[in-house]
Protein backbone atom coordinates (compact mmCIF):
# COMPACT_ATOMS: atom_id res chain seq x y z
CA UNK A 1 0.00 0.00 0.00
CA UNK A 2 1.14 3.38 -0.83
CA UNK A 3 0.73 6.68 0.97
CA UNK A 4 1.89 10.13 0.92
CA UNK A 5 3.47 11.36 3.87
CA UNK A 6 4.52 15.30 4.22
CA UNK A 7 8.14 15.83 5.86
CA UNK A 8 9.82 19.07 6.48
CA UNK A 9 12.45 19.51 3.85
CA UNK A 10 15.62 19.67 6.60
CA UNK A 11 14.33 16.14 7.50
CA UNK A 12 13.89 14.82 4.37
CA UNK A 13 16.88 16.02 3.18
CA UNK A 14 18.85 14.36 6.04
CA UNK A 15 16.82 11.04 5.32
CA UNK A 16 18.08 10.93 1.85
CA UNK A 17 21.55 11.78 2.84
CA UNK A 18 21.87 8.54 5.34
CA UNK A 19 20.02 6.70 3.03
CA UNK A 20 22.40 7.22 0.58
CA UNK A 21 25.51 6.62 3.07
CA UNK A 22 23.97 3.11 3.35
CA UNK A 23 23.35 2.57 0.00
CA UNK A 24 19.62 2.39 0.41
CA UNK A 25 16.58 4.29 -1.03
CA UNK A 26 14.39 6.55 0.95
CA UNK A 27 11.76 3.95 1.31
CA UNK A 28 13.88 1.94 2.43
CA UNK A 29 15.42 3.22 4.97
CA UNK A 30 12.40 4.56 5.98
CA UNK A 31 10.33 1.25 6.45
CA UNK A 32 13.87 -0.10 8.48
CA UNK A 33 13.35 3.39 10.72
CA UNK A 34 9.64 3.14 11.30
CA UNK A 35 9.97 -1.09 11.80
CA UNK A 36 12.83 -0.17 14.43
CA UNK A 37 11.08 2.53 15.93
CA UNK A 38 7.77 0.43 16.57
CA UNK A 39 9.72 -2.29 17.86
CA UNK A 40 11.55 0.13 20.32
CA UNK A 41 7.49 1.31 21.64
CA UNK A 42 6.84 -2.62 22.43
CA UNK A 43 9.90 -2.45 24.44
CA UNK A 44 9.01 1.03 26.33
CA UNK A 45 5.35 0.01 26.98
CA UNK A 46 6.63 -3.10 28.41
CA UNK A 47 8.91 -1.11 30.73
CA UNK A 48 6.51 0.98 31.40
CA UNK A 49 3.95 -2.36 32.47
CA UNK A 50 6.45 -3.86 34.76
CA UNK A 51 7.35 -0.65 36.68
CA UNK A 52 3.28 0.06 36.75
CA UNK A 53 3.09 -3.59 38.25
CA UNK A 54 5.86 -3.69 40.24
CA UNK A 55 4.64 -0.27 42.09
CA UNK A 56 1.11 -1.66 42.53
CA UNK A 57 2.83 -4.75 44.00
CA UNK A 58 4.33 -3.09 47.11
CA UNK A 59 7.64 -4.37 46.31
CA UNK A 60 10.50 -2.46 46.60
CA UNK A 61 13.69 -2.30 44.53
CA UNK A 62 15.17 -4.10 47.60
CA UNK A 63 12.87 -6.88 47.49
CA UNK A 64 13.68 -8.07 43.77
CA UNK A 65 16.69 -10.30 44.37
CA UNK A 66 14.55 -12.49 47.56
CA UNK A 67 11.03 -12.89 45.12
CA UNK A 68 13.55 -13.66 41.96
CA UNK A 69 14.91 -15.86 44.14
CA UNK A 70 11.79 -17.87 45.64
CA UNK A 71 9.87 -17.88 41.92
CA UNK A 72 13.16 -19.38 40.84
CA UNK A 73 12.44 -22.26 43.72
CA UNK A 74 8.98 -22.56 42.83
CA UNK A 75 9.53 -23.19 39.13
CA UNK A 76 12.69 -25.69 39.78
CA UNK A 77 10.31 -27.68 41.69
CA UNK A 78 7.67 -27.88 38.96
CA UNK A 79 10.34 -29.30 36.64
Amino acid sequence: MQRTISLPDDLLAQIEGTAAQQGKSVDQWLEEAVRARLEDRKWLDLLEYGARTGRASGYTAADVPRVVKARRRINAGRG
